[in-house]
């Protein structure tokens, strides 16, 4: 089964340390935690001060429980897929993730009987389907399906487009 601590890292190294980008929704990130998810892991109201100051065993704590565990990636077999899946959450969201990769399941299952619904959980019958994909295809289907979430960003708010390389690059790191 997959480690958290190895998806962690290969985040991180995406993710980097303190920006306040003003054409980032995000706002006031550091190690990848925006104001907002720190501001609801704390359960108060956070200052730019307060990101900035996270530490990393706090940042690794929130991605544990907001995004690992919210995923149930360490029922995922496979260490690269499980990576690629906590990383787009990380950038995207866990339902729009779960939705991606059931879409990505769905595409390489084909139409028929065991069509996964794509609701965005990532529970016991997304897992088993993920699980038991060949995991080479899934993984290209799932970067594919990324690339024109990125893409369908980059078009509907043009000022993301510097973003869109850097997406790319981190898309392309787990397949």
């Amino acid at each position: 089964m997959a480690l958290f601590s190895l998806s962690l890292n290969a985040v991180l190294k995406h993710e980097g340390g303190y920006v306040d980008d003003p054409n980032d929704r995000g706002g006031a990130t550091n190690m990848g935690i925006t104001h907002k998810t720190l501001a609801k892991w704390r359960g108060k109201a956070v200052t730019a001060a307060d990101v900035k100051a996270m530490t990393s065993t706090e940042a690794a704590a929130i991605y544990k429980a907001r995004y690992w565990d919210k995923m149930n990636l360490d029922q995922i077999v496979s260490q690269k897929l499980a990576e690629a899946v906590m990383d787009f959450g990380v950038n995207a969201g866990i339902r729009t993730t779960g939705k991606a990769l059931q879409r990505a399941a769905n595409w390489v299952h084909g139409a028929g009987a065991g069509k996964l619904v794509e609701d965005g959980a990532i529970g016991p019958i997304t897992i088993r389907t993920v699980n038991t994909t060949g995991e080479r295809m899934l993984a290209l289907k799932f970067f594919e399906v990324r690339v024109r979430y990125y893409n369908g960003i980059s078009r509907r708010r043009p000022v993301n487009r510097k973003f869109l390389y850097a997406w790319m690059a981190r898309a392309l790191d787990h397949v």
